[in-house]
């Protein structure tokens, strides 16, 4: 499966690109340096361009230039928790829409109520998601 990407009528800052199976970026919000590298190095290797934050801080600030197609994010983060980088992100408008996977090392079901109440959201368990995997499964979201 190939990922289609960078396609000149993308349009940045429209997140998602709903019904064209392109990815432009991805935002990566993970707070430990070697996993944010492991899962970059492997999506950049299936051609999927990453941005990284190592907390919520500086990817909220990134959002203000631009949205990316896709957040993968940390649910255990130094300093904050997914669960309120997601609420931040389904308050706000322009970053209501946004698709999300979390990765994390916890249990989905531990979340599901948490996660249900927040709209769309994929979870992996990042013991069992190798960097190619995610590539994968990003790659059939925006296939859909």
């Amino acid at each position: 499966m190939r990922l289609r990407m960078f396609n000149q009528r993308s349009r940045p800052g429209t997140p998602g690109n709903r019904g064209g199976g392109l990815i432009s970026s991805i935002a990566l919000v993970e707070d430990e340096d070697a996993v944010a590298e492991m899962y970059r190095l492997g999506l950049e290797a299936r051609g999927i361009h990453v941005r990284t934050y190592a907390d919520s801080e500086s990817f909220f600030k990134s959002l203000e230039k631009s949205l990316p197609d896709l957040v993968v994010l940390d649910w255990v983060l130094d300093g904050t928790s997914g669960a309120e980088v997601l609420k931040g992100l389904r308050k706000q408008p322009r970053t209501r829409e946004l698709r999300v996977i979390v990765l994390s090392n916890l249990s989905k079901r531990d979340f599901a109520s948490v996660i249900s109440a927040m709209g769309p959201v994929e979870w992996l368990e990042k013991l069992s998601t190798h960097p190619l995997a995610l590539a994968d499964k990003i790659s059939n979201l925006f296939d859909r």
